[in-house]
């Protein structure tokens, strides 16, 4: 978990997918030279590439964004359905669970605890 403001969390968000992304496409690439190579891969890091399938980040989607007083759900501008599906089921989740008034009663107990 990261607590910043919207600039440097999204600045820092693009920073990571990007690197990500460059380092998956430089594999794929090599891997796409050679019939061989890809085979060998698949091969030997089976159990890897299922890992970094997990990793896509469409079943994730979906970032909360907390202090206000309802729910918010921001979300990739190129989400995909899927991705968008994932977010809704998260608000779904989050209006379920009451998360603005969890935070604002955990918050207020904070506060008194430390008469501010």
């Amino acid at each position: 978990m990261i607590v910043c403001d919207g600039f440097v969390g999204n600045t820092t968000l693009k920073a990571c997918e990007g690197t990500a992304q460059f380092v998956l496409d430089k594999l794929k690439a090599k891997l796409a030279t050679s019939t061989i190579k890809g085979w060998l891969a698949r091969l030997l890091f089976s159990d890897m590439l299922s890992e970094v399938k997990a990793l896509n980040p469409d079943q994730y989607n979906g970032a909360s964004l907390l202090g206000l007083r309802g729910i918010v759900i921001k979300s990739h501008g190129s989400a995909d359905i899927s991705a968008l599906v994932n977010a809704i089921g998260e608000a779904v989740h989050e209006v379920k669970r009451q998360v603005p008034n969890q935070i604002s009663d955990r918050l207020e107990a904070v506060l008194l605890e430390r008469q501010y």
